[in-house]
């Protein structure tokens, strides 16, 4: 717990203009501070020396401070007084060395003689960096001053956090480093991680896109962060090349979004639009390899521009589309342009140099990935829901094709189907079904002398009555007109007959009102059963047929075996 105060009372007080260092302990005392100053000095010759910025004017800075790109070598200046009776062995922190080419520090020790330690970030066997930091141990005396020079030759971006500790807090602070940079890393790994996950199980292509678009990110922060040199003590020329991962955000967002909002059904136009982002990024990639690395960093400005533009213009088009997802998409992207815009102001010198602002684009990434999450989420829900839809379409058109329209029973083709299957079962199974076939008695009557609505009307009473009085399993279905057909699976010839006589009862009770009249409806019906002898399921539809045409020579409404 005391480290952890340490640690955070010590990472305030080294944003200010002029440094304060705990000694002793390591805890804060009002009389025991050291204080020191930082000024600096833009070199125009980049082979200056030591001798030549002795006596040269520095200008006061803050210890954390960035400068525009045009300035590739700056002299620093750290002047360190020391009140207390008793000397100090210090160590300067240099914490953003890991992006510089060269870091040289020199300490007078008297007129004549100076002392000098040289840091290469692109010496692979012999950087000297302790991590991704330039630790230059010293001692002051009591109650004298010191000073300290340190060149800085930038690799893109001039950039100086100088920090000065006691020999004890600086193995802390080395300890410490990097915990929330490291934070952010794990985060945002996690997070690819879980997108790569769905779609190894889902298979879709906006989370592959999304997954790679937040391990490039993180590949780019773990060097932007110095957790390669840190935590790995990877070094060498090569490693700058990690740069490239700012040039594949535009290309991996742009394939993202165009999966996600399927922006190519909006027009040939703004698919060109993202289409030209890619191949931007592809270009200036090649470039970078292939031709000069700085180069291509100068003109990734304007691919952003360009990559900032073409979301604004989708945005504008999902907007003029009520698009349900445009204002989530926004927000996050906000989130996300507000942090890589702190984090590029601050490296460029355009706003103070902080920590909160140096990380903020890894913040403000993982609010996007945390929305866009959601925002997945969302998508993935009205995806289920479009697909329910057509499920229930699907199913629609097939009980339409299954169901007649006005008895809501089964229809010819259908029935003939299941009347198949029925055989097929009873013949392999040596199992018993009756077949009955139904015809309405003198319905043309009916539709000569009340019309075809009344003649609907009883087609559908009679249906209705059907249904309620065979079983769940009974097979139900109109063959056409006024002609039905029920299967009885389980039920011989003369259980059929019962079952038939039933409805043929019932349906003689059947009373049917119209606006006028009350109408009477009466049945005939064939009964057969299945025997060994079927060939095919239509054998026993034959003889239903042959039984209902003696039942109507008969004298119809009566039920009749064959």
């Amino acid at each position: 717990m005391i480290k952890l105060v340490l640690f955070i009372v010590s990472y305030l007080g080294s944003t200010l203009c002029y440094g304060s260092l705990p000694v002793g302990s390591g805890l804060i005392s009002t009389k025991d501070v050291l204080s020191y100053k930082v000024g600096y000095f833009h070199a125009s010759d980049e082979n200056s020396h030591i001798q030549d910025v002795l006596n040269l004017g520095f200008m006061d800075v803050d210890p954390q401070f960035s400068f525009p790109v045009n300035n590739p070598i700056t002299w620093y200046k750290i002047t360190l007084n020391n009140p207390l009776p008793e000397s100090l062995d210090l160590a300067l922190h240099s914490e953003k060395a890991y992006l510089s080419k060269v870091v040289e520090v020199y300490e007078p020790i008297s007129d004549t003689e100076i002392y000098n330690e040289r840091y290469s970030t692109f010496d692979e066997t012999n950087s000297k960096l302790t991590g991704s930091s330039v630790v230059f141990y010293f001692t002051i005396q009591a109650g004298s001053y010191k000073t300290i020079y340190l060149r800085n030759e930038a690799m893109v971006n001039q950039l100086i956090d100088l920090k000065v500790y006691t020999r004890e807090e600086s193995i802390i602070k080395l300890i410490n480093k990097n915990f929330i940079s490291n934070t952010i890393i794990i985060i945002i790994v996690a997070l690819a991680l879980y997108y790569l996950m769905l779609f190894i199980f889902i298979y879709r292509s906006d989370f592959i896109y999304y997954s790679l678009y937040l391990l490039n990110a993180a590949l780019g922060l773990f060097f932007l962060y110095g957790s390669i040199f840190h935590n790995l003590h990877i070094y060498g020329e090569s490693i700058y090349f990690l740069n490239l991962t700012a040039i594949f955000v535009p290309l991996f967002l742009s394939l993202f979004l165009k999966s996600i909002f399927e922006v190519k059904k909006y027009g040939r136009r703004i698919n060109l639009v993202f289409n030209g982002i890619i191949v931007a990024s592809i270009a200036l990639s090649i470039l970078a390899v292939l031709v000069d690395l700085i180069l291509a960093m100068n003109l990734l400005p304007i691919l952003y521009g360009l990559s900032f533009i073409s979301v604004i213009y989708m945005a504008v088009i999902l907007f003029e589309n009520n698009h349900p997802l445009l204002k989530l998409f926004i927000l996050a992207y906000l989130f996300y342009i507000l942090g890589m815009a702190l984090t590029l102001f601050t490296l460029n010198g355009l706003i103070p140099f902080n920590d909160w602002y140096f990380h903020a684009s890894g913040m403000g990434l993982i609010v996007e990935a945390l929305l866009f999450s959601y925002l997945l989420n969302f998508r993935i829900k009205m995806l289920e829901s479009k697909v329910l839809t057509l499920i229930d379409t699907k199913n629609s058109f097939k009980s339409l094709a299954n169901i007649d329209d006005l008895t809501k029973c089964l229809n010819r083709r259908s029935f003939n189907k299941q009347s198949k299957l029925i055989f097929t079962r009873a013949k392999d199974h040596q199992t018993n079904y009756s077949f009955l076939m139904l015809d309405i008695d003198y319905f043309k009557n009916i539709n000569d002398s009340f019309g075809h609505h009344t003649g609907d009307l009883c087609l559908e009473e009679f249906s209705n009555t059907i249904k309620k009085m065979i079983r769940s399993e009974d097979i139900f279905g109109r063959l056409g007109g006024e002609e039905f057909a029920i299967i009885l699976p389980r039920l011989n010839c003369d259980q059929a007959m019962i079952v038939a006589e039933k409805l043929r009862v019932n349906i003689e009770k059947l009373v049917i009102t119209n606006e006028e009249h009350d109408i009477n409806i009466k049945i005939s019906i064939g009964v057969s059963s299945y025997t060994d002898c079927d060939k095919e399921h239509t054998d026993i539809h034959q003889r239903a047929d042959e039984a209902l045409y003696q039942a109507k020579t008969k004298g119809r409404n009566q039920s009749v075996y064959s």
